[in-house]
């Protein structure tokens, strides 16, 4: 079965909303209450997704929307960055126990947090990490149509650029049935038709994934 539209998707993502909640519960808000091995790689991660940033972004003002934002770590990476100066940052996310934690932990008037599994405004840049890793028992063809659409969703709202980052094979680690397993060259043929002519695929640095940008 295949997900018509993002009308049809939580069906799928009520077991993964749930699935974060114990999760946040056992770990609290830290980068193993949303599946992540520790803070180093987090942040490494966060560093391949503001590549897309360009340098007339230096002056501040950017508008960001996170998709998946869980307690909001991303923007904690953000906060003291010059982009935001001035900037504004929406967070989504379908778990609504990881948005209270991001609410109390969060009083940066330039957040906010929305319970939605899509962006309900535009920004200039949207940001997706590990967002569409975790598909519990969904078969990976239905996972891949669902982030597809996701995506293309995504995309128009977005004015200057979309970066994403997912999981790539690692043929030294046995793959869990719970995740999905992206193959980023069938990505970056989607992007580049769906999307914009302009996509960089990022796979050079030291974590079992890889990240793509994809800019208007």
């Amino acid at each position: 079965m295949s997900v018509r539209d993002l009308n049809d998707a939580p069906r799928l993502l009520a077991p993964i909303a749930d699935y974060f909640s114990r999760a946040l519960e056992r770990h609290g808000a830290t980068p193993a209450g949303v599946l992540w091995r520790d803070d180093a790689g987090q942040r490494l991660r966060f560093t391949q997704l503001i590549g897309i940033f360009d340098d007339a972004d230096r002056r501040g003002g950017v508008t960001i929307n996170d998709l998946g934002c869980g307690y909001g770590a991303l923007f904690d990476f953000l906060a003291d960055r010059p982009e935001m100066a001035g900037g504004s940052y929406v967070g989504y996310d379908i778990c609504a126990d990881m948005l209270a934690h991001a609410r109390r932990r969060i009083t940066d008037s330039r957040a906010s947090f929305v319970e939605s599994l899509r962006a309900t405004q535009p920004a200039d840049y949207a940001l997706i990490s590990g967002t569409h890793n975790l598909k519990l028992d969904t078969r990976d063809a239905e996972w891949e149509d669902f982030v597809h659409k996701s995506l293309i969703d995504t995309w128009a709202t977005s004015r200057k650029g979309l970066a994403f980052n997912m999981l790539g094979f690692d043929r030294t680690r046995r793959p869990q049935a719970s995740l999905y397993y992206a193959d980023p060259m069938r990505f970056y043929d989607f992007c580049q038709r769906h999307l914009s002519s302009d996509v960089t695929l990022v796979h050079d640095y030291p974590l079992a994934e890889w990240t793509m940008w994809v800019r208007a």
